[in-house]
């Protein structure tokens, strides 16, 4: 009897519950513990959970999460459906699981693709719960000869490639005796399907990961006021191989591609764009002190040093204790510098563009060159000089992916995004595959095509919380992608085995992207050589400790993350980690007491205060027509429709009829109003953006907005409301019903229901009413000119909740959409105030 049949497989044709692996591994953990919340809560995301140490450990309910299926990209989700079924089974059952899977993988049925898949879904699971992989199979024990060498074949080259990561260098290492040599072929050739695979996601992704990223530095340069249709244009210009000097200088002396004019004036206009350059100055200027003195205690640290020919630069024994003092110093002025870089880069990413500056590593290296000048002209050069030709880049690397001269697989953010998208668990015959196509297709040239400063700004593009939808892929598993073990392994390919600028830096903001008040306290476990499990369990106790202070001092809870944080600092030469934290997190969470009196303001915006913006829109709303008392016209007209009737003819039309009350009521509501203008520029000042490019973010990002042209007629427009995402009008860019009125209320509509896919729904529903475009459909006769016309039912609707005709009715799309331009700076043109 085969090993196949003396034991059963659990393969169970039940869906998959809520369920999670009970640790992570150094390749998975962090994947394992940040997916479950997506961008929620850090509290929440790295919420304690029970390890597995060993295999023998008894089997725990573990708590719920998201499933993988939802967490990773289309191509993958069967691999993703089996992770989540197998994840339900106990430790024992696993284990159970695991042996008849890895013998039945090593067959070749019927189900042998199946079976592979099952066998990398219980790989991955392993790794991440740390289970104690199988190094020798017995063969007297089992009746298939064949399946079992050809198991312990694999066995012994997984175990070659955690010591070295490679396959290759592992296969090559068994010597392949010819009597071997059958099973090693079946090995590389499933390896060289699945490299096929990778190559192809990467692609895919890099593809995605470069538009994002292009899109990210076009909307940086429009928030200093170039036009962003000709900052694209010059890039693709400095990529097409005109002079990089000449554009700049071009761009910057242009006076119709500025706001307010040429640079050389719009200062005076004080417009949003000059106010956010001169905000960029502001920071600059701090930055720049903090540099010097971030050099001044490098030379104080330098004192120490002796110097002899045959010893070198040293410390004599007699110096160590100044030397330390002197040390411990520069190191705390240069965190301040990098958390100073961190909070500046989130209102102005393009200073990520300015790392890694003529190969230096340190941020106090970085020559900042005339941004804190307070001349505009002489401050967009040097943004223009630095970022301009990393978009041209782009433009460049796209090509070459695009045309196959260059390897996705030479972007190291591409490949650990793909590693993570695909669910390849460190250790594995896939990792190995990964790591040999790596090196094989480094590019002895890419340093003319990638530099430093771009891969910073290719990572933080997807290290915000729409970037990893822009690919298909949750925030959580992106951000961790960029973060963990895997990742770090993945740029020293590029680095030449050293560590990439700033990375813990980029690696503290991606575990911090829920809560970016945490990254100095990440950023100090990152610096103390933290990764992996340690880094996460470290995370997660100091979560514990700020939610126990913030709890009202629990002093059990906090004893016992700081002893927990205690033991992790002792083993990574940090004594007391746990009471310093401590120490730090109550002052934090002091200063952020005094904090709360006020809101960080949006960047470029006309008014510091919450209460500021409160009493500008209010006194303007007041000006409007509102509220459910007086309707305007065309609701009436929606009024007086016989519903039962209606419904009779189109009962499709019954949920829209069963809410479109409370919408209209809603958007009569001027406090509702006032109430989400303040939380959209809130959100935006949380997030260093404007309250615009904020509104887009939020409901995914430009990718996939339809543009309104102005020649669209009512058929597009109907069309583009059975779109998944909200439109962009830009048949009214320049009037007061602006571009993104309609947008804004959708994102009042979701407040209404509660759910921006009811959100949504409530648009498609509103396109649909009275039949749509079927035939039959409702229609009306209304004069125009002189001439009878058909107007369509869903335009009555659509005009009485967002278009009245009416002046001064607070629903019509002029009205809030002049005060949105006005207030919050959205696109088109705002009439002069009384």
């Amino acid at each position: 009897m085969s090993a196949e049949r003396q034991h059963e497989s659990s393969r169970s044709p039940a869906p998959p519950t809520r369920a999670t692996q009970q640790d992570a591994g150094p390749a998975g953990v962090v994947l394992a513990l940040q997916r479950n919340a997506g961008n929620r809560s850090v509290a929440r995301l790295l919420a304690r959970h029970p390890v597995i140490a060993s295999p023998a450990a008894p089997a725990t309910a573990p708590p719920e999460h998201q499933l993988w299926a939802e967490q990773t990209t289309e191509p993958n989700i069967p691999l993703a459906q089996e992770v989540d079924r197998l994840e339900q089974l106990s430790a024992d059952a696993f284990l159970r699981e695991r042996d008849i899977l890895e013998l039945r993988a090593s067959t070749y049925g019927p189900n042998h693709d199946q079976d592979v898949r099952e066998l990398e879904a219980i790989e991955f699971i392993a790794t991440n719960r740390k289970v104690t992989p199988h190094t020798y199979i017995d063969p007297y024990k089992h009746n298939d000869q064949q399946a079992v060498d050809l198991l312990n074949t694999r066995l012994v080259i997984e175990a070659g490639i955690r010591e070295n990561g490679s396959l290759k260098q592992s296969i090559d290492e068994i010597k392949r005796p010819r009597y071997n040599e059958h099973n090693i072929w079946a090995i590389e050739s499933e390896a060289h399907e699945f490299g096929e695979e990778f190559k192809k996601q990467a692609k895919d992704i890099a593809v995605k990961m470069l538009k994002r990223s292009l899109n990210e530095i076009l909307d940086a340069l429009q928030d200093y006021g170039l036009d962003r249709h000709m900052a694209d244009v010059e890039a693709r210009d400095i990529a097409g191989g005109r002079d990089e000097d000449k554009v700049v200088q071009e761009s910057v002396d242009a006076p119709g591609v500025w706001e307010g004019g040429s640079l050389e004036h719009s200062d005076a206009n004080a417009g949003r764009a000059s106010k956010h350059r001169k905000s960029l100055a502001a920071y600059v200027t701090n930055l720049r002190a903090q540099q010097q003195i971030v050099e001044g205690r490098r030379k104080d640290m330098a004192k120490w040093f002796r110097h002899s020919s045959q010893m070198g630069d040293y410390v004599p024994d007699e110096n160590r204790a100044g030397y330390r003092a002197a040390k411990e110093r520069f190191d705390n002025s240069y965190k301040r510098l990098a958390l100073m870089w961190t909070h500046a880069e989130q209102f102005h990413p393009v200073l990520a563009s300015f790392r890694g500056q003529h190969g230096q590593a340190g941020l106090d290296l970085v020559d900042l060159g005339a941004l804190d000048s307070g001349q505009s002209a002489a401050q967009m050069k040097d943004v223009l000089a630095s970022v301009l030709p990393k978009a041209a880049d782009i433009y460049r690397i796209y090509a070459r992916i695009q045309s196959g001269d260059l390897s996705p697989l030479t972007l190291p953010p591409v490949v650990a995004v793909t590693k993570a998208a695909m669910l390849v668990p460190n250790g594995s015959i896939r990792a190995g595959k990964v790591k040999d196509m790596v090196e094989e297709a480094h590019d002895t040239k890419v340093s003319t095509y990638i530099a430093e400063g771009l891969l910073a700004l290719i990572a933080l593009a997807l290290v915000i919380p729409t970037g990893g939808a822009s690919l298909g892929i949750p925030i959580a598993m992106v951000g961790v992608a960029l973060s963990a073990t895997t990742a770090y392994e993945d740029w020293q390919t590029y680095k030449g085995d050293k560590m990439l600028a700033n990375s813990a830096l980029d690696r503290a903001k991606a575990l911090s992207v829920a809560d970016p008040s945490l990254v100095p306290f990440i950023f100090d476990l990152i610096t103390l050589g933290l990764d992996g499990a340690g880094l996460v369990a470290a995370v997660r106790e100091l979560v514990a400790l700020r939610k126990a202070v913030r709890a009202g001092e629990d002093a059990a809870e906090i004893d016992k993350a700081v002893e927990q944080l205690d033991k992790i600092g002792d083993e990574h030469g940090a004594p007391d980690l746990g009471k310093k934290k401590l120490q730090e997190i109550r002052a934090a969470e002091a200063d952020a007491t005094v904090g709360q009196r006020s809101v960080r303001p949006p960047p470029g915006q006309p008014y510091w205060t919450v209460d500021e913006l409160r009493a500008a829109v209010r006194r303007d709303l007041a000006k409007l027509r509102g509220g459910s008392k007086k309707v305007n016209p065309e609701w009436a007209r929606i009024m007086n429709v016989n519903r039962a009737e209606h419904l009779a003819k189109y009962p499709d039309d019954r949920w829209l009829f069963e809410v479109i009350d409370k919408v209209w009521k809603a958007r009569r509501d001027p406090e509702r109003i006032e109430r989400l203008i303040v939380k959209l520029w809130t959100e935006a000042g949380e997030n260093g953006i404007s309250p615009q490019k904020q509104l887009i973010r939020h409901f995914g990002g430009p990718e996939g907005m339809e543009r309104i042209p102005v020649e669209a007629d009512d058929d597009f427009f109907r069309k583009v409301l059975l779109e998944d995402k909200p439109s962009i009008d830009l048949a009214f860019l320049k009037t007061d019903h602006g571009a993104l009125i309609h947008m804004f209320d959708e994102y009042l509509v979701e407040d209404v229901l509660d759910s921006r896919e009811l959100a949504m729904r409530f648009r498609k529903a509103i396109a649909n009413a009275g039949g749509g475009d079927a035939a039959g459909a409702r229609k009306r006769l209304k004069e125009l000119n002189g001439q009878m016309i058909e107007i369509e039912f869903y335009r009555d609707v659509w005009d009485a909740l967002f278009d009245a005709y009416g002046p001064g009715q607070i629903n019509r799309a002029e009205e809030l959409g002049n005060i949105l331009i006005e207030h919050l700076g959205f696109a088109g043109r705002a009439r002069p105030r009384p």
